[in-house]
């Protein structure tokens, strides 16, 4: 379930799942809140002390890399200069950077029109307000959100637009630990049109009105796809005033909270909306399955699992065509463990029309005729790739990596890193076994290579170190 380490030496890497061209020359700075000082350069060699600090400095596409350590900061990021700056953490012995609000009545990130990423940190501290707020307010917000841990807030991740004719705020949401928060996980609110994709979702809400893992509100049209959901109080998805989510191969299971508005999905629309797209999903072992309020009819779902839930599977929705009722053979339910048996129901039975290119732990779809339901997609049979074997080789300023073919590989992605590892980027090259280009002096990279196929990736390569001179 953890992004893995790799090493070379003593030296230690954790996966940051970012897909990025050769890197782009904007500004990198550094800050480090255990040994940094504020009056320093802001150089890898002279971190700075604190986040706010460094955005002093850093503009356009600048990247802060944050050294692990617990940061009682409050980040703006509203203004124009600053809006697409990164923020990605580097981690020390497996554990993020924390980012724990400076008042507990005050966002932990807030986010304006932003363009830029916020990668690998633990966002914490506000209690009675918002872990990371994306707003878009006259401009687009198309924030990315991955590999954090978002904890402790009133409402881990919200996004909105101001005004129904702004432009849209559309943030990424991927590969998050989302979990106690006292309200939700995350809330789309305002024509929303967030993309929330292979996060772990759970243990949010206190059992109030719209508390839960993702809830959906005014005019929001999330993507909601992929994701393990679990636990929330009360519902792990709820969908209110028009919004229109898309909830696709998700596993939705044990919201079983003491109350009547406890439900994998609850649905409470009005002025009209009759058809949420409902497709590919587990939902199973929860209080009620997917629920529309006041049992209005809904329509929209289909290819779903919904089993064993207590009161009742199906409240103003009707069982579709494709739906099925069965025990989706969990591995280990009671442990946690949500893949699929083989022999699972579900296996084969989704529709691979909307089911996503990959599951939540990255097995391409379909391995079978058609995709399973729910988050995890059953390896049938197939192995991924040993690893290959690669060479470096640099003449002046031009670089040149091959690497061996490797049979049953659909695919090869090169990956590298610069000599401090603060992050970690990679190239998809289909069936090419070379890479070749020119660089700058004094570049310095860490390379690797994996073969992947339909089941995954195979390890790394040996890891080669190369400079520029």
């Amino acid at each position: 379930m953890f992004f893995p380490y790799i090493k070379r030496i003593v030296l230690g890497i954790l996966l940051l799942s970012s897909v990025l061209a050769w890197p782009c020359l904007g500004a990198d700075f550094y800050v480090d809140g255990n040994m940094g000082n504020d009056g320093g350069t802001g150089d890898v060699d002279s971190p700075w002390k604190t986040i706010n600090h460094a955005l002093r400095y850093a503009r356009h596409s600048d990247v802060i890399y944050i050294r692990y350590a617990t940061y009682n900061e409050s980040i703006n990021m509203a203004m124009i200069p600053i809006r697409a700056v990164s923020l990605i953490g580097i981690p020390e012995d497996g554990q993020r950077p924390i980012i724990h609000s400076a008042n507990p009545n005050t966002n932990t990130i807030f986010l304006v029109n932003y363009r830029g990423k916020i990668k690998g940190l633990d966002i914490t501290g506000a209690t009675n307000a918002i872990g990371i707020n994306c707003v878009a307010n006259g401009g687009p917000n198309l924030a990315e959100i991955s590999d954090c841990r978002i904890y402790g807030n009133k409402m881990g991740i919200h996004a909105t637009t101001v005004g129904e004719d702004d432009p849209i705020c559309s943030p990424v949401i991927y590969g998050n630990w989302i979990y106690s928060n006292s309200s939700r996980g995350i809330g789309n609110m305002g024509h929303s049109t967030a993309t929330i994709r292979y996060n772990y979702i759970y243990e949010n809400g206190s059992g109030a009105m719209g508390d839960g893992g993702i809830g959906n509100s005014q005019y929001s049209e999330a993507k909601i796809i992929g994701n393990i959901i679990y636990a929330n109080n009360n519902a792990g998805i709820s969908a209110t005033d028009n919004s229109r989510p898309e909830i696709i191969n998700n596993t939705i299971f044990n919201h079983n909270a003491d109350s009547p508005l406890a439900a994998a999905i609850r649905c409470g629309q009005n002025e009209g909306v009759t058809y949420i797209t409902i497709e590919n999903n587990i939902i199973a072992n929860n209080a009620r399955g997917i629920v529309a309020k006041f049992g209005r009819y809904l329509v929209g779902n289909d290819y779903n699992d919904i089993w064993n839930n207590l009161y009742d599977d199906y409240i103003g929705f009707r069982k579709a065509d494709h739906d099925i009722s069965v025990d989706p053979l969990f591995v280990d339910y009671a442990a946690g463990d949500v893949h699929l048996q083989e022999g699972s129901p579900c296996i084969d039975m989704a529709y691979s029309e909307v089911a996503p290119d990959k599951d939540i732990d990255g097995i391409i779809r379909p391995q079978g005729s058609n995709s399973d339901m729910g988050a995890y997609e059953y390896p049938e049979g197939i192995q991924p790739p040993p690893a290959p074997q690669m060479t470096v080789s640099v003449s002046g300023l031009a670089i040149e990596i091959n690497w061996s073919q490797v049979p049953g590989a659909k695919e090869y992605r090169l990956f590298y890193a610069p000599p401090d590892i603060s992050y970690i980027s990679s190239i998809d090259m289909a069936q090419q076994t070379s890479f070749s280009t020119e660089l700058w002096t004094g570049a310095a990279f860490y390379v690797a290579v994996k073969a992947c196929n339909t089941a995954g990736c195979s390890d790394y390569s040996n890891i080669e170190y190369f400079t520029i001179q």
